[in-house]
């Protein structure tokens, strides 16, 4: 909820994010309140959340009995609890009570990820900073068809569509009828129907941030569903060589936790491209960190170098594969730890 993502505003790496993020993100927030013995959470869970102390004070222990305690005003407790998943520390309130904001990750990693590319922009007004300012750019973070796609990409999207301005009872697509363009909803919804044998199907509704079309653009079939609209509202429109551009030909290299030991093994380097006060909370080891806003910096002054291969971690994968982006945009073999350093071990509080 919007009043909880504001008990989160002095967190990290919330504390990075500008308005248009933070609200976005005040939808994917839960508050929960705790007595004296509560367990916000436990040793091995596996739970999408990313878990903030607001107030209260908590002891943390993992499995083989390694203990701490924290409390809200503590500099640990600006940062996500025991972030790694399956959680290796369990949680008990040992204050009176005690209150937590739950974030979901994803959400999170992605907004953290939008900023701090724009961030790491030479020049204050690009054309970066001021798409991420537009509602329905901020709107895609939460969409599971855009849960993989680069920043990069993402922003390279937000320039290049077309903005159609629509009516209720308009029909935007026609089952039936060759595909053209790919949609985003920016503002409005429509109602998705098949006709069959035996009359029209509603097959679902849809709203702001989330796309439709692109199934014809993939097959090269005929458009399998008529799309109608609701309500008065405002399309993003794609054209069919622009999806392929950017979208369907699109490739990042995602490696498997097999895979990137191979990679290890054979040479890669590791890099962990989340800030470095969230480094601080844990780490692998042997890993150097480099947060994703310094990665053009770094390119620039020769530190990647193209004969080498890299190996990029962050929380969830997403920061590491807009970096994998650029890196490979600058024939730098770059690959995204897939899951992020929620599927390795190695990590400890400092």
């Amino acid at each position: 909820m919007l009043a909880d993502i504001q008990l989160l505003r002095e967190k990290t790496p919330i504390n990075t994010l500008r308005e248009e993020c933070l609200s976005r993100l005040g939808e994917y927030t839960q508050s929960e309140e705790y007595l004296n013995g509560g367990t916000p959470f436990r040793q091995g869970d596996c739970d999408e959340d990313a878990i903030f102390l607001v107030s209260g004070r908590l002891r943390m222990q993992s499995r083989d009995g390694r203990m701490l305690e924290i409390d809200h005003k503590d500099h640990t407790a600006r940062f996500a609890l025991a972030n790694l998943k399956p959680r290796l520390y369990g949680a008990e309130v040992i204050s009176e009570r005690a209150r937590l904001v739950r974030v979901k990750m994803e959400i999170l990693e992605r907004c953290a990820a939008l900023e701090q590319f724009t961030s790491g922009k030479e020049g204050s007004n690009s054309l970066e900073e001021h798409l991420v300012s537009e509602p329905w750019v901020v709107n895609l973070l939460r969409t599971k068809e855009f849960a993989r796609l680069p920043i990069t990409t993402l922003l390279q999207l937000a320039e290049r569509v077309q903005s159609i301005t629509v009516k209720q009872g308009q029909v935007v697509i026609r089952q039936g009828e060759p595909g053209e363009y790919f949609y985003i909803i920016a503002e409005g919804s429509c109602k998705i129907s098949r006709l069959t044998p035996v009359g029209e199907i509603i097959l679902d509704q849809i709203g702001p941030g989330e796309p439709f079309g692109e199934s014809a653009l993939l097959s090269e079939e005929p458009r399998n569903a008529t799309i109608t609209m609701l309500e008065d509202g405002l399309l993003k429109r794609l054209s069919r060589h622009d999806f392929k551009r950017l979208l369907a030909d699109q490739y990042i290299p995602y490696s498997s936790p097999k895979e990137v030991r191979e990679l290890l093994r054979s040479g890669a380097i590791p890099i962990d491209v989340r800030t470095e006060e969230e480094v601080t909370q844990y780490r692998l080891p042997n890993v150097r960190n480099i947060p994703l806003f310094l990665i053009r910096v770094r390119i620039r002054s020769g530190w990647f170098r193209p004969e080498n291969r890299y190996v990029l971690f962050c929380d969830s994968g997403i920061r590491s594969a807009t970096a994998a982006f650029i890196l490979n945009q600058n024939q730098i073999p770059a690959y995204v730890a897939e899951g992020g350093l929620s599927r390795f071990g190695g990590a400890s509080y400092s």
